[in-house]
């Protein structure tokens, strides 16, 4: 049993999921900062998303992203922000469909 879970873990924890980790880990420190607008250097359609649900204590990440998303409309920046109700921090898991079909209608209106 250990040794399943040790194999789970490898491969969970593997060389391709530090570089993602730590790549979404740099993004999110970096744009988390609205002091510095770094937001205004996004040049490309921004999809920005957070679960309804996911406001939490300490965290508030929701409300986070709606006031991004208000700051990158005022600016005139293209994209889209959506909240998907009954949904927390884990949209992938919460709302998979939902989430190919927003990815998929998001790539459809903003071809490169």
């Amino acid at each position: 049993m250990i040794a399943v879970s040790q194999d789970d873990r490898r491969e969970l924890y593997g060389r391709d999921f530090r570089r993602f980790h730590w790549r979404a880990a740099a993004e999110q420190l970096r744009f988390s900062h609205f002091e510095n607008d770094v937001y205004q250097s996004i040049d490309v359609p921004a999809l920005l998303m957070a679960g309804a649900e996911d406001n939490f204590l300490m965290s508030e990440q929701r409300a986070m992203i709606v006031h991004l998303a208000e700051l990158m409309k005022a600016a005139g920046m293209p994209g889209w922000c959506r909240i998907p109700t009954r949904t927390g921090h884990s949209i992938h898991n919460e709302r998979p469909r939902w989430l190919a079909g927003t990815l998929d209608a998001f790539i459809e209106a903003h071809p490169v």
